[in-house]
């Protein structure tokens, strides 16, 4: 009896390369790319309903503590406006007492996490007038000075870093500030602006940018060489439930819209009308804006509560319901974002996540990305909430 030896069958180069290249193809697809990946989080309007409670605390710690529990992690956090129900009560601006609860512990974010802010209309309102109506009435020049000096005092590694202001008078108002190694720029604006010449101005609901507000965004996305390009303004340039809901919902945001689609733009992030809604602007809207020439397809992102009274609620007027198309949840809501610089083109994707009253678990509710189907499913930035999810 002899021993019989056994060799296996040899390989050819080309069959272990064909074989090498898979099995990188695989391992790549298992392991994050986070040196090319920026993840950040859109959300707005915390104001409670009364002085009594000017923050709805409750909805407002929800909401942070699923932000605390991302992963990954998100570099920043930006935050559209309407912080309190009134800008000034009994003598005293809440802009401060709001940051402190934002890095209060449990309920806040973590001390590391940078915060962006950009001014809604109830940073402008003062309380003691002779009705809610009547403090409503008005934008206070006061309330956005001293909106200001508030930032200023605060300005730290982890609130408001790294900004580009439009110029003094717009500090913090209208500001620029890029992330991902510059591949992404993100534009502030204010959409209720006092001129220095005003004490104060009447309040309209659907706000409005001034021409010098338009010839700077204009500038500073034209100037850009970013992938990828956000813009956030408290006030949307379309009312996700109006009953004309194709048309702009003031003159300057027509103007406003036109130069997000000249310099395509990557998406817009607003609150002020208190649902979520994502509706795609694209030439459908033309129709309704006829001195405007729509040809991009650019999404309109409303995630606007993270506390303040649900649209169609008791605390807020009844609205009619948006057309399909708007993927409109009239839910508490925030807005996670991830982008992808690392090919020729940005690509995005977003995951809005929703709750009925804010103690009820948080689940998906819209999902947008810039990118094929085919492609996201193989995205390694898949999020994962406090649930999991």
């Amino acid at each position: 009896m002899h021993n019989a030896t056994h060799f296996l069958p040899p390989i050819s180069e080309h069959r272990l390369l064909v074989w090498l290249m898979t099995l990188g193809i695989l391992l790549s697809a298992l392991v994050p790319r986070q040196a090319s990946a920026l993840r950040f989080v859109a959300m707005g309007d915390s104001r409670g309903y009364t002085t009594a409670a000017p923050v709805n605390n409750t909805v407002l710690g929800a909401v942070n503590q699923q932000v605390t529990a991302l992963n990954p992690s998100p570099e920043f956090l930006i935050f559209y406006g309407d912080m309190s129900y009134r800008a000034k009560i009994n003598g005293q601006y809440t802009y401060s007492s709001w940051l402190n609860f934002m890095r209060a512990q449990p309920t806040g974010l973590p001390a590391s996490l940078p915060l962006y802010l950009a001014i809604g209309n109830h940073e402008l309102h003062e309380a003691g007038g002779t009705s809610v109506a009547a403090e409503e009435a008005v934008l206070m020049r006061s309330c956005q000075v001293a909106y200001q000096d508030f930032i200023t005092a605060n300005l730290s590694a982890q609130f408001m870093p790294g900004i580009t202001n439009y110029n003094d008078e717009y500090k913090y108002l209208a500001y620029s500030f890029t992330a991902d190694n510059g591949n992404s720029l993100f534009v502030v604006l204010d959409g209720f602006y006092v001129d220095p010449s005003q004490s104060s101005i009447p309040y309209t609901a659907s706000g409005s940018l001034n021409q010098a507000q338009l010839t700077y965004l204009q500038t500073t996305l034209s100037a850009s060489t970013a992938k990828t390009k956000f813009v956030i303004v408290h006030n949307p340039a379309f009312e996700p439930t109006d009953q004309a809901y194709h048309a702009c919902w003031a003159p300057s945001m027509c103007s406003f819209w036109q130069i997000i689609n000249d310099q395509n733009v990557t998406a817009v992030f607003n609150g002020h009308t208190h649902l979520y809604s994502r509706v795609m602007i694209d030439s459908n809207f033309n129709a309704s804006n006829p001195t405007n020439n729509f040809t991009k397809s650019i999404p309109q992102i409303v995630a606007g509560t993270c506390g303040a009274p649900i649209a169609g609620t008791a605390d807020e007027p009844a609205m009619p319901d948006g057309p399909p198309n708007w993927n409109e949840q009239k839910k508490f809501n925030y807005a996670v974002v991830d982008v992808d610089n690392s090919g020729s083109v940005g690509k995005i994707s977003v995951h809005s996540y929703c709750s009925s009253n804010g103690s009820d678990p948080w689940s998906l509710c819209d999902t947008y990305t810039s990118h094929p189907p085919s492609q996201a499913a193989h995205n390694p930035l898949l999020l994962l909430n406090a649930n999991g999810q």
